[in-house]
């Protein structure tokens, strides 16, 4: 069968391209530009934990279409998937 026809689409994405983040002292350095999922994640999981401070009462699924109703669209992906 068609091996896209279990896969799930997401509701939001972020962009993990250039993502501006702190560097451990270690490195010497204070700050660090990252691409990948895992930088996207950091942002997401942050906004969603900006909500739900402000809002203690929200449930998740209410935080999720918040999220997602607010979302813009990311200019390279229009018309993707």
């Amino acid at each position: 069968g068609d091996p896209r026809a279990t896969s799930v689409k997401p509701d939001a994405v972020a962009d993990g391209d250039a993502v501006l983040g702190a560097l451990p002292e270690s490195t010497g350095r204070t700050w660090g530009v990252f691409s990948g999922s895992s930088a996207a994640t950091a942002h997401a999981s942050g906004l969603a934990a900006l909500v739900l401070g402000a809002h203690p009462d929200r449930s998740a699924s209410v935080v999720r279409s918040l999220l997602a109703t607010s979302a813009r669209p990311i200019p390279r992906w229009r018309g993707c998937g």
